[in-house]
């Protein structure tokens, strides 16, 4: 994607409705085992992570004021060290 990568941006690109797109990922009922094992058989698929390499994940926090922020809420913000109105994503660099 050449824009920035949130539910939103998400959504507009593959033409879902943002709102369903929003209600998909809040209410659906993930299994944490069941990504964590798709995602360890699609990394060992490729050869060039088969020795030594290392995956990085990262959570990464906005602090955001307003209410128009897909995702926002009181929640923690590591960068800030507290509990505040944000806007946290996971990435992988």
């Amino acid at each position: 994607m050449k824009t920035k990568r949130n539910i939103n941006n998400i959504a507009r690109t593959v033409g879902v409705p943002e709102q369903n797109m929003q209600q998909f990922i809040s209410d659906s009922p993930w299994s944490g085992y069941d990504l964590i094992s798709v995602l360890q058989q699609d990394i060992s698929a490729h050869p060039q992570f088969q020795a030594e390499s290392v995956l990085l994940i990262d959570e990464s926090a906005d602090e955001k004021a307003g209410e128009h922020s897909a995702g926002a809420g009181r929640q923690h913000n590591g960068r800030l060290g507290k509990i505040e109105m944000s806007q946290v994503g996971v990435f992988s660099p």
